[in-house]
């Protein structure tokens, strides 16, 4: 199954999780392939409900497969691994922000206030049953709460910077744009070009005629 077909289900996707445990190596790197975009979605949840902001959001989902792919010898092939992947994420990020707090607390002491506000106040994020379905394209719970959380403006720019605007509907990511200023057409063709969430946040700030500083801001 391609990363253009429908999505996935859980059996679906503990069987690739397995090949890319055990299968052969032409099996690995198939079903790895196929668990990357997976493994995005994960790391874009685990940063939401984590309170990350957008300017730090692209860099974890870059980094995200690599992070699972590190811990994949301790995958339980019993357990879901959706549930799994989502809590190595989660694990990875709060220890992430902990050593650069640490680390550069003397020259921003507000970095992980900033960055994970919910973890400052001792926030205990949602456990993994009670958060919207995974799939993509983002499930109807997934798009109302998004509309609950952000204006139309930061969802529609937001997720373009992410990456994640594809899993949007057309006709949802339509009526979005339609409470914005933009471009009915946005985000353009060419963002599909940019695999790198600098590299968007670059292309947007020219496109928008803002300050990639006010981007990452979001």
């Amino acid at each position: 199954m391609g990363a253009g077909d429908n999505p996935m289900n859980e059996e679906e996707i503990n069987r690739l999780a397995g090949l890319a445990k055990n299968g052969t190596r032409e099996e690995q790197d198939e079903a790895w392939r196929e668990l990357v975009p997976e493994i995005k979605v994960l790391a874009y949840y685990a940063a939401d409900k984590l309170g990350t902001l957008p300017r730090a959001i692209g860099g974890l989902i870059d980094e995200a497969p690599s992070i699972v792919f590190e811990r994949l010898d301790r995958y339980d092939e019993g357990r879901p691994f959706r549930r799994w992947a989502f809590a190595v994420l989660r694990n990875w990020m709060i220890d992430e922000n902990r050593k650069r707090r640490r680390k550069r607390k003397y020259e921003i002491p507000n970095d992980l206030v900033e960055d994970f506000p919910e973890i400052s106040r001792g926030f205990e994020p949602r456990p993994y049953e009670n958060l919207p379905d995974l799939d993509r394209p983002f499930s109807d719970a997934d798009l109302t709460q998004l509309e609950k959380d952000h204006t139309a403006q930061a969802r529609v720019i937001g997720l373009t910077i992410v990456n994640l605007w594809k899993n949007v509907p057309s006709e949802r990511w339509q009526a979005w744009l339609a409470e914005t200023d933009l471009p009915h057409d946005f985000p353009p063709q060419e963002m599909e070009q940019y695999d790198e969430y600098g590299e968007r946040i670059e292309r947007l700030a020219e496109m928008l005629h803002v300050s990639e500083q006010s981007l990452r801001m979001l």
